[in-house]
Formats: structure tokens, sequence, C-alpha cells
């Protein structure tokens, strides 16, 4: 029985472990809105990446040209990969080519070098983008009127191959921290950090094998009362005959 108690709590705490492991993996959540005209340095906010929504679900927006810059860590770039895009044209004419309200990206902090064109839903908007030197990225909203508008980008800091041990080397040869992979979020860009169990599904599957090794020990531990009884009654009835 000792023996029966010792594996059921090493699994028990490797199934914790587990989901200790996916949950502590979220993003942690900032809005363009509250940080235009600045940088969002991921070092100094101690963080690998971040999941940006242009502003609180609960408001509008308060600024309409809104450009914020995001820094890598020391020594790597930063990728950009849209998760929800919803930046309306808010008249006709030029509006539907997204000349006056648009979201673009920028390689460097200079405005120069673009990533992207002007994106509304108008045009095409790409997945995901990438520096291709510098540690620094800016993206910058501009709109006409605020009409319900809304994004979700996927900032992650991230350097090419080789990759480190504590990283992970998505397919596109770019290195994140391994903590980033199987977190619900595509951090590599091209969705190979992306597990088939979502979190919520990997948590659904240890609290099941959970349930099914405490039924298991519940059915072993009253087999055993129950052998032990009969074998108790067993003597019994044999020390009577004598």
């Amino acid at each position: 029985m000792e023996c029966g108690k010792q594996e059921f709590l090493v699994t028990l705490l490797v199934a914790v472990l587990c989901v200790w492991g996916h949950v502590d993996a979220y993003l942690p959540t900032y809005y363009m809105d509250e940080w235009c005209s600045t940088t969002l340095d991921l070092q100094v906010q101690g963080i690998e990446s971040a999941r940006v929504l242009l502003r609180p679900p609960s408001r509008g927006l308060r600024f309409l040209n809104c450009p914020v810059t995001f820094r890598a860590l020391p020594g790597r770039r930063v990728s950009f990969r849209f998760k929800g895009f919803h930046i309306r044209a808010s008249g006709g004419g030029r509006g539907r080519n997204c000349d006056d309200d648009h979201v673009q990206i920028f390689d460097g902090v200079l405005l120069r070098s673009e990533l992207t064109g002007r994106m509304c839903n108008g045009g095409q908007v790409p997945e995901g983008v990438y520096t291709t030197t510098g540690q620094e990225g800016v993206v910058r909203l501009v709109k006409k009127s605020y009409v319900d508008d809304q994004l979700e980008l996927i900032v992650t800091s991230f350097h090419l191959a080789p990759c480190r041990s504590a990283e992970f080397q998505c397919h596109n040869s770019h290195c994140i921290a391994q903590h980033l992979y199987c977190n619900d979020y595509d951090n590599c860009g091209d969705g190979s950090d992306m597990c088939p169990l979502t979190t919520a599904g990997v948590v659904g599957v240890v609290v099941a094998v959970i349930v099914v090794l405490i039924v298991v020990v519940v059915l072993v531990v009253v087999l055993l009362i129950y052998r032990r009884r009969k074998t108790c009654q067993t003597g019994k009835v044999s020390s009577s005959r004598w």
C-alpha cells in the first residue's frame, strides 16, 4: 500500500507541475492607448513577450494618433503577430483605402523603414512581421475618428538560430524563451510553438487523470479492506474448529 501511495503522490505532483508550467506562461496585457508616444521595453518590464490591445475593452480611444515603440531584449529583435484586427475606416473615398484610418508597423524608431503598409479592414493585413536588424519597432495608429476599433497583437523578443538550451527553436529559425512554448499564443509567428491541446485542454486532461487516479486508489483501498476482513473471518473460523 505504501508503494501505491508514493506512486500516486508522484503522479499528482507531476500533474500539478504540468498545469503550473502552462498557467505560468500567460502573457501580460498592455494597451497601446496607455503607451502612446512612449517605449514599451520588454527588458524593463521583465518579460519576453506581451499581449497588446489597442485599448481597454471598457472604454474608447483617448488618442487618435498613437505611435508606440516596442523594444526587445538586448541583442534581439522584435516580432509582431496579429491575433485580432478591427480598424475600421471612418468614411468613404480615401478612408476605404486605409489612408485616414490605419495601423502601420515600422522597422526602427525613425518611421522611415516600413514593415507593413497602411492596414485597416478595407485592406489585407499580414499575420506577422518582425524587425530585420534592430531591437526596436514602432506600431502606429492613425484615426480620423474612433469607431469601436480594436486589435490584439502578440509582441515577442527573439533572435535567429542557433538557439540556447533554455530556448525553443521555431521552424522559421526564430529562438524564443522556452516558457513561451505551448502557451496558446503564436510567439514564433509561424505556429510551430503551438500545441494541439490548449491550456484549458491540458488542464482538463490533467484533472481527468487525477480523478481516475483517485478512483483507482479508492478501489484499491476498498479491495484491501475487504481482503483483510475476509482473512480475519477465515482465521476466526479456523480457530473455532480447534
